[in-house]
C-alpha cells in the first residue's frame, strides 16, 4: 500500500504565461507520478479516468484544485471555428454549431468530465483502502477551486472573466445531475493564480 505523503509536492500551475510561483503543496491527483497513474485506477471499460490537479488539505477543509488556462482554450476554441465555412448555414444552425464547438461548452465539460472522475477516483481509493494517510473523506469539508489566469495580451478579443459568468452556472447544473459520492453540493470557485496564491499560498 502507498502513502499519500509520496504524493505531496509544491505545486505547479503549468501556465506559460503565469509568471507566478506557487508557494502551497498539495497531494498530486494527475500527470505520470500521480495518484491516478501510481495506484492504476481504471474504470469500468478498463479506461483512465480524467482527474483534477491536486488535492490539498486547508484548515479543516480538502481543496480539490484544478489549474485551467482558459485564456489558451478560448484562443483555440476560436481558431478552430475559424476554419469552418459556416456562411452556408442558417443563423440558427451556426449559433447552435457555435455553441457547441465554443470555448464555454469544451471548458464547461472538460472541467465536469474532471470533477466526476476524481470523485470516481477518490471512491476507488477509499473503499479500496489503497492509500495511506488519506483524509477522512466521509467527513472533509470539499471546495473545488478552478484556478486560472487572465491573457496578457491586450489585443485579445474576448475577456476570460466574462466568460466566467455563464460557465459557473452551467457547470454547477451539470454536476449536480452527475452521480457523485463526495462531490454533491460542493461550492465551485474560479479564481485567478494571483488570487489563488495570495489566499492559499504559504505566507
Amino acid at each position: 500500500m502507498r502513502n499519500i505523503v509520496e504524493f505531496k509536492e509544491l505545486m505547479q500551475h503549468e501556465i506559460p504565461e503565469c509568471p507566478v510561483v506557487l508557494t502551497s503543496e498539495g497531494y498530486k491527483l494527475d500527470g505520470q507520478h500521480g495518484i491516478k497513474s501510481a495506484l492504476r485506477i481504471l474504470d469500468r471499460n478498463g479506461g483512465t479516468p480524467k482527474s483534477c490537479d491536486y488535492l490539498q488539505p486547508y484548515k479543516d477543509m480538502l481543496l480539490l484544485v484544478e489549474f485551467s488556462d482558459l485564456a489558451a482554450q478560448h484562443r483555440r476554441c476560436g481558431a478552430t471555428l475559424e476554419t469552418l465555412n459556416l456562411t452556408v448555414l442558417s443563423r440558427s444552425e451556426r449559433n447552435r454549431v457555435e455553441d457547441r464547438l465554443g470555448a464555454e461548452e469544451e471548458i464547461k465539460n472538460e472541467l465536469r468530465d474532471k470533477i466526476r472522475d476524481t470523485d470516481f477516483i477518490l471512491r476507488e481509493v477509499n473503499s479500496r483502502q489503497m492509500l495511506e494517510g488519506l483524509p477522512d473523506l466521509q467527513v472533509c469539508r470539499f471546495h473545488i477551486f478552478i484556478v486560472w489566469h487572465p491573457s496578457d495580451n491586450p489585443l485579445e478579443k474576448y475577456d476570460t472573466a466574462r466568460l466566467l459568468d455563464g460557465l459557473r452556472l452551467k457547470l454547477d447544473a451539470d454536476i449536480s445531475r452527475c452521480l457523485l459520492g463526495y462531490f454533491t453540493d460542493v461550492p465551485v470557485h474560479f479564481l485567478t493564480v494571483e488570487a489563488y496564491e495570495a489566499r492559499y499560498g504559504v505566507s
